[in-house]
Parts: structure tokens; sequence; C-alpha cells
């Protein structure tokens, strides 16, 4: 308020104030005096707390747009204010609430690059509603919003698009990308070479994730699974093979080397993926799944040492966690109250002499039954992780350390009183 005349802040708290206490799309002619004073003092209630005051103002009139299913841009929704700051005939200065607002509407509304707002040209467009990414993609309003709310992209009625609700143009576009390069459960067996319970067991244990796992919004194909999440197992599946022209003496497919060594074929592909195995084999990569080849004498070895032991490799881990190599790495220094790190890294040497490294399930275990993710949290009350951050920030709970940190962020339980 400071930073501005003292004319230009009466009139941005005027028509701050005006949308909220005579409707957004009142008749300014017949405003009376009593009125635009009454105006007047409800916007400078906002705008005296700067930008954050003035967001809050802008937030109200949106949530009440919501409420009444309101369709249509930020003309509709803001009215007289925004026509104020855009249909500027006589280029009369605004101050500074004009590029507050500005930066809100961008936020919250899918305004198209090249589009001009309040006088300078859109440079990039932040945010998607359902229908404006269904006009850019071509896929169907209501597979977009069934995906986006199953997704945790934002809420509402999986059954019903709400206009007003937006996500973020780039996660969006990327999420419908990966549904329409998708494929069913049952057409894994044909592309990975493999038969139809290993598929299952691929998807069911997290190797190959469904498009949007675990909810009871994701149906139809929403199950299925991306192609590029198959191709990556694959290639990194492979990639932990060696091409061979002959394999060696005793190596053999996973089927036989389960039956062999009694371990299941998953577990063996945990232990190949999380290089706990030095003899992996390939002599036919066309033949994918089917093609590599292992030791079971190793795999009964290894396997029955990490059983006894209670150690995982990082991919299980992962599995078991959530959380990335990265951040089980962070999970190594972070301390317990006692100061004992949550989690310890093993190290072993596999047939090849190549050091590994392992981490205690039971370890992991403990971190998950003392916290709980933010997202998980925010889905057991019914609203976003972004609205239930700033609902623990107001009470003073942070999380344990930064999304950068664990991916994520974490909290304890007993703070939550969980």
């Amino acid at each position: 308020m400071d930073s501005q005349p003292i004319d230009l802040a009466s009139r941005a708290c005027e028509m701050l104030g005006v949308v909220i206490t005579a409707g957004t799309h009142c008749d300014l002619r017949k405003v009376c005096d009593d009125q635009w004073n009454e105006a007047g003092d409800v916007g400078y209630s906002y705008a005296h707390r700067g930008e954050a005051g003035i967001l809050e103002a802008l937030e109200i009139v949106r949530q009440d747009a919501i409420r009444r299913r309101t369709k249509g841009g930020p003309q509709k929704v803001l009215g007289r204010l925004y026509q104020w700051l855009q249909f500027n005939k006589n280029n009369k200065p605004h101050g500074p609430i004009q590029g507050v607002v500005r930066e809100y509407i961008l936020n919250h509304f899918p305004i198209e690059a090249g589009s001009q707002l309040f006088g300078e040209i859109v440079v990039e467009q932040r945010v998607h509603t359902v229908h404006s990414l269904a006009r850019k993609t071509g896929d169907h309003p209501k597979t977009i919003n069934r995906a986006v709310i199953a997704a945790g992209l934002c809420e509402g009625d999986p059954d019903r698009a709400q206009a007003l609700a937006v996500f973020d143009l780039e996660t969006g576009e990327r999420l419908m990308s990966r549904v329409r390069n998708s494929i069913p459960v049952s057409a894994l067996p044909g592309y990975l070479n493999c038969n139809r319970v290993k598929a299952q067991q691929l998807v069911h244990g997290g190797f190959i994730p469904r498009l949007v796992p675990e909810n009871p919004n994701a149906t139809g194909v929403l199950k299925q699974v991306a192609v590029e999440d198959a191709d990556r197992f694959l290639a990194q599946f492979l990639g932990m093979a060696k091409n061979v022209k002959v394999a060696s003496e005793g190596l053999m497919d996973l089927v036989s080397a389960a039956e062999l060594s009694r371990w299941p074929v998953i577990d063996i592909i945990a232990a190949v993926l999380s290089g706990s195995l030095g003899r992996v084999e390939i002599v036919d990569p066309a033949l994918k799944f089917k093609g590599v080849l292992v030791d079971p004498t190793e795999v009964r070895e290894v396997l029955s040492r990490q059983g006894r032991e209670g150690l995982v490799g990082p991919d299980e881990a992962g599995r078991i966690s959530g959380l990335s190599r990265p951040a089980l790495n962070s999970l190594t220094r972070i301390r317990r109250p006692s100061g004992r790190p949550w989690l310890t890294a093993h190290q072993m040497v596999n047939s090849k002499g190549a050091p590994v490294r392992l981490y205690s399930a039971q370890e992991l275990k403990e971190f998950l039954d003392r916290h709980v993710s933010l997202r998980d949290y925010a889905a057991q009350h019914g609203i976003s992780a972004k609205a239930m951050k700033q609902r623990l920030e107001s009470c003073g709970i942070e999380p344990i350390a930064d999304n950068h940190c664990l991916g994520r962020f974490y909290y304890e339980r007993s703070v939550l009183n969980l």
C-alpha cells in the first residue's frame, strides 16, 4: 500500500472490495456512495496485508464461483475487477494490484500462451482444466477427469468434471500421454514374453506400476500400464544381464532356476534388479523376459542370506517404502530421537566381487510405522496434498525433512495423533 499514490491504493481497495460486497457483475453505475465506502473498507481489510491478503480475497471470489458451479474464464469469475484491469481504454495506471491479480489468474485459469492479459502477452500457459486439456489432446473429458482425480492432481467428483478445477499443465499432459500409450495387463505376457501369472506378479509387486495404482477411481483404461513403464522394466532387467554367445555352465531360465533353487521367480527378479546376483546372462535379447539366465545355486545362496539377515536390495527397499534410491540414501542420514539413523546401509559383495548395498526391511517398516506421507495423510481426509500442507503449517506442524530429501513430505504419526 505504501509503494503507490493514495488514489491508486484507494481505487484498488474499492474494486477489490466491490466484487465481494456488491457482486462480481454488479452495475458499477448504480453503486451508491455508501456501497463504495463499504467496498473500500472490505478491500482495504485484505489489501493492507499485501499480496497474501489480495490472494485471499481473490480465492474467496473463486470459491464462491465454484459453489455456484460457474462456468467460464477469469472475466466470468472475477467480473468487474477483471474488466477494470483488462479493458483499460484510458491507459490509467492501476498500481501493484494488477500484477498480483495477473499472477493469480495465470495460476488458476488455463490462459493460453500468446493471449493478452492486462496489457502483456502470456508467455506460457501454466494450468489446465479438464476441458482445456480435452481440447488440446482430443481425449474424452470424462476420461481426463477420472484420471486427474485418481492421480491426485486435483479434487472433485470422478463422474462429473468441475469447470474451475485446475491442475499443473505439464503433469496433466504427461499423465494423459501415458494413458494414451498404455496397454492392459492382459497384453503384458505377449509384450514381455512371459506367462500370465508372471505378468500379474510384476504388476502387483510394483515392478511395472499401473497408470494409477491402488485407487478406487482407477477403472477401465486407468487400470492399464504405461508402455514406457513396461519398456523401462525390460531395459533395466535385461541391462543387468551380460550378453553372451553361449550361456555359461549351470545357468538356466528363471522358471527352471526357481524350481531348482526353491525361490519364487518374483524374488529372483528382485535379486537381479538389485544387483545381488553376479551370474546373470542373456544369449538372445529378442526373447526378452524368457532370455534372462541365472545360476540357481547363486540364487539360493544370495536369497537365503538376505532372508536370514532381513536385508533387501535398493529396488526391493523402494517397493517396500515407496522411496527412490537417493531418498533411501537420505534416510540413512536422518536420525531417530535416539540419534541412531532410521536406515542403515549394509555392504555385501556378490559373486563377481562387486559391492552391493542392502537395507534392513525391519528398519524400513519401523520408519513407515512411525511416519506418514503428506499425500497419504491428505487422501485419508479427502483433500489435496497442497491444502493439507497449508493446514498443517497453520498448526505449526512441519515435515521431518524437505521433500527434495525424501522425494515427498513425511510427518510423524505421533504429532498427527495417528
